[in-house]
């Protein structure tokens, strides 16, 4: 299964709200951060730019 992309999930308030449930299970234990725009989340795959933090 090819991971969504954390700014294409969190991109507006409607998409926030579509995918609730996948945001809480990829934010809960944050490993990455993306360099652009500062998001953090589990796995580096929902990044475009990761980094681990």
């Amino acid at each position: 299964m090819a991971h969504k992309k954390m700014c294409s999930i969190a991109c507006c308030c409607c998409s926030v709200q579509d995918n609730m449930k996948l945001l809480k299970k990829i934010v809960l234990e944050p490993k990455f951060i993306c360099a652009e725009c500062g998001h953090a989340v589990s796995k580096k795959e929902y990044l475009c730019h990761p980094k681990k933090l």
